[in-house]
């Protein structure tokens, strides 16, 4: 039997006890027939099947079959199916999970995974332990909750993509002390966070060629986070779960006039972070021209606090447009309505 075999055989009798509590026992008696020895071929074969076989089981369950060892596919450019195909695989899969709220995820995972199914099936049971796990992240989720966050210019994103099409999302640490000070939570954080990445990934191209992150590290406020309500060790780690669930493409952080204790503090959340992750992230220094020409970017189209030279950035311009658009609809339909009802009365008056 091959390693691979091995190591997926020893997988499924670990797990034994808890498939047991299955509903359908003639199912879980099926699955240990399958040989999960011989080839390679037919190991990765009884990998597949495992990882879909129980999607309407635990969120637990999903979770950690998703985290079982994925052989990654040789890289290949993206190729956008047909419309009929897209719409197809989208409602194939909308379906199969069936968490309305989490509908908005489905075309991201599936272009992040450039269409394979089983890949995209798993970004999802991962997506939806962790909701399972921190359901007050995804409650009531509103644009006037956070106008007050987005007004305090800790993050944001340029409405201009890099020369790659890339979204570019803007990281200026200095200015979490304002959270601190404002009395925002580690939970207000992470819910705003999720409300962001739930705007920015319905858009097909951010969905395509993925988001870069800017971050200017100068002043960095090393123990803001501490005196944060909420902070700990155990937020960090569902910050970094959190990243990791989304169905973002992250292609890069790039980050700018790091003071000299950060990397001592990127020692301590690499085990947090993925090995991709941590291959993509770089340091610069001062070296602004460095910097943005790495991450495809004029010095016009980029905030001053980022080594560029535009000046007066609204952080919030985003929430500013959407909530301006929801008054103006709002407004809008008050006065339809109005208008309807005098003209109802005028035809009953006339009566």
């Amino acid at each position: 039997m091959c390693v691979v075999g091995r190591c997926v055989c020893n997988y499924f009798q670990r797990t034994k006890q808890r498939l047991c509590c299955s509903r359908n026992l003639q199912e879980l008696e099926d699955f240990e027939d399958e040989d999960a020895g011989g080839t390679r071929e037919e190991a990765a074969g009884t990998q597949r099947r495992a990882r879909t076989y129980y999607w309407a089981s635990s969120y637990e369950y999903r979770r950690e079959m998703a985290s079982m060892t994925v052989p990654e596919a040789p890289s290949s450019s993206y190729v956008e199916p047909s419309t009929e195909e897209a719409a197809a695989a989208i409602t194939a899969l909308k379906e199969e999970v069936k968490i309305p709220e989490l509908d908005w995820a489905v075309p991201a995972a599936l272009r992040v995974a450039k269409w394979d199914t089983e890949k995209a099936r798993l970004r999802m049971a991962d997506l939806a332990a962790f909701r399972a796990s921190h359901p007050q992240l995804f409650e009531n989720l509103h644009a006037s909750e956070f106008l007050p966050q987005a007004e305090l210019g800790m993050n944001s994103y340029l409405p201009t993509r890099n020369s790659r099409g890339e979204l570019v999302v803007l990281l200026e640490c200095e200015k979490l002390n304002n959270f601190v000070d404002k009395k925002f939570t580690h939970t207000d954080m992470l819910r705003f966070s999720v409300f962001l990445m739930m705007r920015l990934m319905q858009d097909p191209q951010t969905q395509i060629n993925g988001v870069i992150l800017l971050e200017n590290l100068e002043n960095y406020p090393m123990f803001a986070g501490m005196r944060m309500r909420g902070a700990g060790l155990g937020n960090m780690k569902a910050s970094f779960e959190w990243l990791k669930a989304s169905p973002m493409k992250l292609k890069g952080i790039y980050g700018y006039k790091e003071p000299f204790y950060i990397p001592a503090m990127m020692a301590m959340v690499k085990p947090f972070m993925s090995r991709k992750l941590r291959s993509r992230v770089a340091l610069y220094g001062d070296k602004a021209d460095d910097m943005l020409a790495a991450a495809g970017l004029k010095p016009e189209e980029v905030p001053v606090a980022y080594g560029g030279t535009l000046e007066n950035f609204d952080s919030a311009w985003y929430l500013r447009g959407e909530l301006a658009a929801s008054s103006t609809d709002s407004t809008s339909s008050e006065t339809r309505q109005v208008t309807e009802e005098a003209a109802a009365a005028v035809v009953t008056s006339a009566h």
